[in-house]
């Protein structure tokens, strides 16, 4: 009551509409606050409370363009502001801006290093954006500082499997399981985590067949199955591709899954139906274009595979797949010459020899030591690793890295120089570029 008649007896001071604003707040009332805070950015437009409450106040209503607009003017003004850099991370990474979301979160980061909010949503951020390596380290790293966290520990178990690591994505999903033990989906991808390692294979197909028993309308569930047990038992796969895909026809992932594995089992005329069905969904799938391609190649039609082939180009372009599948779509209709360079990027940026080490568990471990441990162990690893592949150059790079980081220069230099005659031309330029620097600073001749 105070506050309505001092509001209402004279004409408003910062002073006065800022304190009922937050009075109103206090109560419970943020509509009445809202108009009270935007009366005030018309009296002073850079009122910093005024827009901080007001970017809470849209955020709790879910206008997070607008609180990212008010957070955005707000950490200009005062880039050192924890609270404010996180808050616009938040609302950035609620509007779908990632990259901005991202840049405010790492600046939050870099001010508390070990706030748990501050690596949970930056963690977030990366895996929104695609780096699942550093949304695995970050989430890690706020679980252990808050490890009764559902929300965190099932974050970090979907960035495990996304980012590969399937051994750490097991364990991820039952220290969430164990904070949530009725959350079926959960059970589910753990499953389908576990039958995709080495070891696990068995034990994840035996529980996503009991999950598929229980919940045989889950499109997931039979799409999860056939991902498991494609490779042992093909026709079990496809009939299970085909109930998901029949569940929901939407499912690109798995319309995609079910052309390539007809395709691979011989039947590419029929593959053809459900690549179609997968991009009338989502036009733009860099892998259905591809694997439509791909098919029409091998019924021999390469006429028509370049259509989608090209498609495919659009949207990736760095893509070794496509590049290979588009030089021989040219090739196949006598157009060497615009083939050839495309055969040519791919043996420059074809992947290098697979290496399925992240499948075991240890990532996460690695992600809550301190620098020195982790360091000591990531050596361990690749030592072992590189010894098992003397003549992977990538491992050798990676390795050299570690050494060089630990002091270990003479080690390091001679592997650094062998490298830089590497055949693979992007190790060569590393290790190159890694010894021009040690020159550069002293360190070596």
């Amino acid at each position: 009551m105070i506050y309505q008649r001092a509001l209402a007896q004279q004409t408003p001071g910062p002073a006065l509409l800022n304190n009922a604003g937050n009075h109103y707040l206090i109560c419970g009332q943020p509509e009445q606050a809202r108009v009270l805070f935007e009366r005030l950015l018309r009296v002073s437009p850079s009122h910093p409370n005024a827009q901080l409450q007001l970017a809470r106040i849209a955020m709790a209503g879910e206008d997070f363009d607008r609180a990212e607009r008010l957070l955005a003017k707000l950490a200009a003004a005062h880039p050192k502001d924890f609270e404010v850099l996180l808050l616009l991370g938040r609302a950035a990474g609620r509007a779908g801006h990632v990259s901005q979301a991202r840049a405010a979160l790492e600046a939050a980061l870099r001010l508390r290093p070990d706030d748990p909010s501050a690596m949970t949503e930056a963690g977030l951020a990366s895996a929104a954006s695609g780096d699942y390596p550093r949304a695995v380290f970050l989430l890690a790293r706020a679980r252990a500082r808050n490890p009764k966290h559902a929300g965190i520990a099932l974050a970090l178990a979907r960035a495990a499997e996304d980012a590969g690591f399937l051994g750490d994505a097991v364990a991820a999903y039952e220290a969430y399981l164990a904070l949530q033990p009725n959350d079926a989906g959960a059970r589910r991808d753990q499953a389908r985590a576990r039958g995709l390692t080495a070891v696990g294979r068995e034990q994840g197909a035996r529980d996503l067949q009991a999950y598929v028993k229980r919940f045989p309308n889950d499109a997931l569930g039979h799409f999860a199955l056939a991902q498991v047990v494609w490779r042992e038992e093909p026709e079990v796969a496809l009939r299970h591709l085909q109930e998901a895909v029949r569940l929901d026809p939407k499912l690109a992932a798995a319309q995609v899954a079910y052309g390539w594995l007809l395709h691979r089992s011989g039947r590419s005329e029929e593959a053809l139906a459900p690549l179609r069905a997968a991009l009338q969904f989502e036009p733009g799938n860099v892998r259905a274009l591809d694997q439509m391609g791909v098919v029409l190649l091998a019924l021999e039609r390469p006429k028509e595979a370049e259509v989608p082939l090209r498609q495919a180009m659009a949207g990736a372009p760095n893509d070794p797949d496509v590049l290979l599948h588009l030089g021989r779509a040219l090739m196949d209709q006598g157009r060497d010459a615009e083939g050839q360079p495309y055969l040519d990027q791919y043996q420059k940026l074809r992947p290098s020899r697979q290496r399925d080490a992240r499948r075991e568990a240890g990532m996460i471990e690695l992600a809550t030591m301190d620098p020195a441990e982790r360091r000591a162990r990531e050596m361990e690893r690749f030592t072992a690793m590189s010894q098992a592949r003397p003549d992977d150059p990538v491992l050798q790079l990676h390795l050299a890295r570690l050494l060089l980081a630990d002091g270990q220069r003479e080690k390091a230099v001679p592997m650094l120089r062998a490298l830089g005659g590497s055949q693979e031309e992007g190790v060569a330029a590393q290790a190159t570029e890694e010894l021009r620097r040690l020159q550069a600073s002293g360190q070596i001749q």
